[in-house]
C-alpha cells in the first residue's frame, strides 16, 4: 500500500504512459486525489492494511459529490470493474481503432480517466490536452487540430462554446455530457451548431457512465421527453439490472466499486465494505423501462422535494430559469436553487445569487425581481421561488460543479458572521 502516500497528479501531455506503467503494476494501489495531503495518505494506507478486507491493489477515486456534513468520500475500484465499465462504454459508442479521442477531464476524476482506459482497451488513439484555465475558444482549436471524433464535456463547458457560436468540428462524431443536467434549450442551440450531445448518466461507483443517450440520438431533432427536461438514456451493456428495492434503487453491475472511504471534516477517517454481491444503491430519483433498458433520472432525492404536497424537481425547475436568465442577462448570472425546510408548505424554494456585497445593492436588483416575477407567474403555486438570498461565493468541487448540499449552511454561516 506504499503507493497511497504517493500521489500521481498528472500535469503532462504523456501521462497516459505513466497511467499504463502504474496499470501493469498489479501490486500497487492507485491513489487519484491530488487534494489530501501526504500524512493524510499514509494514515488511509495504514487503516486500509490493518483491515482485513480484499488485499487486492485498488485505483481510488474521489465523488465529485461531498458527504452530508461537508466531508469526502471516496471509492476504490478493482481494475476489473473499471475494465468491465470501460467496455461498455466503448460497446455502447461503438469505438474502432479510428477514434481520435481528446480528453480535456482531469485524470484524477473517474469520468476523465476512464477516457484514458477507453482507449487502451479499444486499441485507439488518445490524447490528453488539460487546459490551466478553461477556454472555450482554445478547447475548439485543439478538438480541431487533433482531428477529435470523440470527447467528454460538462454543460457548462457546452454552454460557453455555444456563446461564442462555435460551429463544431467536422471530424467530431459525439460529445458525451457528465457532470451535471443539461437543459433542452442548450441542446437545441448546439445541435443547431453541429454538436452531437450524448447526455449521460454516471457515477463514481460506477465506474463513470451508467446510461447515455443513444448515438441514434444524433441524427433526430429531440432527445428530451415532451413538454420537460427529462430525457431518455440508454443503460450500457456492462449494466444487468436496475429494480427498485426497499425504496431505492438497486443498480446491478461488474463495474461497482468494492471499497468506500469517508474523511469528515475534522479529518475522522472510516472505511466500509461498499458492496458484495455486484450492486449498488443509489439516492437518485430515476424512471426505469426494465423491458427497453432505458431510464430518465429526475435528480438526488435530496434534489427532488415536496412543496405543498406536491413533488418538485430543483433540477428541473433550475433548467426551466436558465431560460429566463439568459433573456435578462445574456446568461451571465450565476444562481442556484435550494429548499428550506417550512412549517406550512414543507419546503420553500430559495434562488440563491453569487454576488460580493449587499444583494440590495446590485445593479441588477429590479431587474431580478422583474425577471422572478414572470418566471412565478408561468410556474404551478408549488413551483414558485419565494425569495432571493445572496453568497459572497458559492463552493464548488474541483471541477467547478458547484456543492448544493452546502449552501444552505454556508448562508447560515454568513448570517450569523453579519
Amino acid at each position: 500500500m506504499k503507493s497511497l502516500a504517493r500521489p500521481l497528479v498528472f500535469r503532462t501531455k504523456d501521462s497516459g504512459k505513466e497511467l499504463a506503467k502504474y496499470w501493469k503494476r498489479t501490486r500497487d494501489s492507485l491513489w487519484l486525489e491530488p487534494l489530501l495531503t501526504s500524512k493524510e495518505k499514509s494514515l488511509l494506507a495504514d487503516l486500509i492494511s490493518r483491515t482485513s478486507m480484499d488485499p487486492r491493489p485498488w485505483v481510488w477515486f474521489s465523488s465529485s459529490g461531498s458527504t452530508s456534513d461537508g466531508g469526502l468520500k471516496f471509492f476504490a475500484h478493482t481494475r476489473e470493474s473499471l475494465t468491465a465499465a470501460a467496455r461498455g462504454a466503448n460497446q455502447h459508442l461503438r469505438t474502432s481503432s479510428e477514434d481520435v479521442v481528446v480528453n480535456f477531464l482531469p485524470l484524477f476524476h473517474v469520468g476523465g480517466f476512464s477516457t484514458w482506459l477507453r482507449s487502451e482497451l479499444g486499441g485507439y488513439t488518445w490524447k490528453h490536452r488539460p487546459l490551466k484555465k478553461w477556454s472555450p475558444s482554445k478547447a475548439w482549436e485543439v478538438l480541431n487540430s487533433e482531428e477529435a471524433t470523440l470527447t467528454s464535456l460538462v454543460p457548462t463547458q457546452i454552454h460557453d462554446l455555444v456563446s461564442l457560436n462555435l460551429n463544431a468540428p467536422r471530424s467530431l462524431r459525439a460529445v458525451i455530457i457528465g457532470g451535471g443536467k443539461l437543459d433542452s434549450d442548450l441542446y437545441r442551440k448546439a445541435r443547431a451548431l453541429g454538436w452531437l450531445l450524448l447526455p449521460s448518466y454516471g457515477m463514481t461507483e460506477l465506474g463513470s457512465q451508467v446510461a447515455t443517450a443513444s448515438l441514434k440520438s444524433v441524427n433526430l431533432d429531440e432527445v428530451f421527453v415532451e413538454d420537460s427536461d427529462s430525457y431518455t438514456l440508454t443503460w450500457l451493456p456492462h449494466i444487468t439490472q436496475i429494480q427498485k428495492c426497499d425504496g431505492k434503487w438497486r443498480i446491478q453491475s461488474p463495474a461497482c466499486a468494492t471499497l468506500k472511504v469517508q474523511i469528515s471534516p475534522e479529518k475522522a477517517f472510516s472505511l466500509e465494505l461498499f458492496q458484495r454481491n455486484g450492486e449498488v444503491f443509489v439516492e437518485d430519483e430515476l424512471i426505469v423501462d426494465g423491458k427497453n433498458r432505458t431510464l430518465q433520472a429526475l435528480g438526488r432525492k435530496d434534489e427532488v422535494v415536496k412543496v405543498k404536497g406536491e413533488l418538485v424537481s430543483l433540477n428541473q425547475l433550475t433548467s426551466k430559469l436558465k431560460s429566463y436568465v439568459a433573456r435578462f442577462f445574456d446568461g451571465t448570472l450565476e444562481f442556484e436553487i435550494c429548499n428550506f425546510s417550512h412549517p406550512r408548505l414543507e419546503n420553500e424554494l430559495v434562488l440563491f445569487l453569487e454576488q460580493k456585497g449587499l444583494f440590495e445593492m446590485h445593479p441588477h436588483f429590479l431587474k431580478i425581481q422583474k425577471l422572478l416575477k414572470e418566471f412565478n407567474s408561468q410556474q404551478k403555486p408549488w413551483e414558485r421561488i419565494v425569495r432571493v438570498e445572496w453568497l459572497p461565493q458559492f463552493t464548488r468541487s474541483p471541477l467547478g460543479k458547484v456543492k448544493k448540499n452546502l449552501l444552505a449552511s454556508q448562508f447560515e454561516d454568513c448570517c450569523l458572521e453579519d
